[in-house]
This record gives structure tokens, C-alpha cells and sequence, in this order.
């Protein structure tokens, strides 16, 4: 059957029908003709024909959606892009991450013996210790090469002396000597 037949019949049974029953004639005709359509009908032909250009719309986009993201993958693994730098935004966020304070009660405290707490919690650390449990802890030999890899962090460095203790500073001697004597004093 092609379109001129479908025409016909359906100007045919329109001619033939009450006008109140026209809201009928149309919901049966749609039903038979674009429902519930035969296999070689023009219909048929037409969502065919429908679904191949929607494959061939959406294959292009899709393929390109997954290569985008192999690809940044890759690049992921390899160490190219920095973590940091892989945002979308313009404006660089700092997050910053207040020390706790730890409370002794046997701890009296003046204004005038060094810094205030607040001074003390914005305050970046001087310095760090580097071993090779650390390199371990950032994921040396695990992915990409460390040379590929931004140094973390980035203040200066310096060994750890076994033999030697740690040097203190006279604003935080106080509170280090009196808590290891709180520690020194628990143990029998």
C-alpha cells in the first residue's frame, strides 16, 4: 500500500461518518495506521528510517565522549595533568585546615611569653622531615615517574638526625616540655 491508498480510505470513511464522530475516526486511524502499523507500510519505512539517523546523529558524540575520557585517563596515569590545575574554574580555591589545639590544664599562659593561639594556628610549618616512608606515603614508583610529579610539599627540607633530637623554638619549648613531661609522668 502506498500514501494515496491510505488517503482515499480515509477521506472514504470521513465522508461516510456523523461529524461527532469524528474525534473517534481520527484516534482509530491513528492507532491503526501509526500504532500499531503493518511491516511494509510507509510507516514502517519512516521509523526506520528515523532510528538509523538518530545512530548516526549520537555514534559521533558518543564515540567522541569516550575518547575524551581515555584520554584524560591516560594522561591521569601518566602524570601529565596536575590535580590542582584540572578544574574548570577560573578562580584558584585555598583550603585552609585549622590545627587542633590540644588543652593542658596545668598550662598557665600570658599574653606576653610569645604568640598568641591565633598567631599559632595560621602560622605554615617551617619545615619538614623527609624519609623514605614519605616518598612511599605520595605514591613513588606506583604510577608515573617522580620527575612527572610536582614536589609535595614545597617548603624546605631538611634530614632527620637520629642521634640529635629536634631543635624547638623558645615560643613552643614551653608547651613541648611540658607535655612530654605529662607523657614521661604516665609511663611507670
Amino acid at each position: 500500500m502506498n500514501v494515496t491508498n491510505y488517503v482515499s480510505e480515509f477521506t472514504a470513511r470521513l465522508s461516510q461518518t456523523p461529524p461527532s464522530a469524528y474525534p473517534g475516526l481520527v484516534w482509530t486511524s491513528y492507532i491503526r495506521y501509526l500504532w500499531n502499523y503493518e511491516s511494509d507500510s510507509w510507516v514502517a519505512r519512516i521509523a526506520y528510517f528515523c532510528r538509523i539517523f538518530a545512530l548516526l546523529l549520537s555514534l559521533p558524540t558518543i564515540i567522541l565522549g569516550l575518547l575524551d575520557i581515555a584520554s584524560y585517563g591516560i594522561a591521569r596515569t601518566l602524570g601529565v595533568i596536575d590535580d590542582v590545575k584540572a578544574s574548570t574554574s577560573d578562580k584558584s580555591t585555598v583550603h585552609l585546615v585549622n590545627a587542633p589545639t590540644i588543652h593542658v590544664e596545668a598550662y598557665d599562659s600570658t599574653p606576653s611569653e610569645g604568640a598568641t593561639s591565633d598567631d599559632a594556628l595560621n602560622e605554615k610549618p617551617k619545615e619538614f622531615f623527609a624519609t623514605d616512608n614519605n616518598l612511599k606515603l605520595s605514591g613513588v614508583d606506583v604510577f608515573s615517574p617522580a620527575a612527572s610529579r610536582p614536589s609535595s610539599p614545597t617548603l624546605s627540607r631538611k634530614a632527620l638526625h637520629v642521634d640529635k633530637p629536634p631543635t624547638v623554638m623558645e615560643e613552643e619549648e614551653y608547651s613541648l616540655r611540658h607535655r612530654t613531661q605529662q607523657i614521661q609522668s604516665d609511663d611507670p
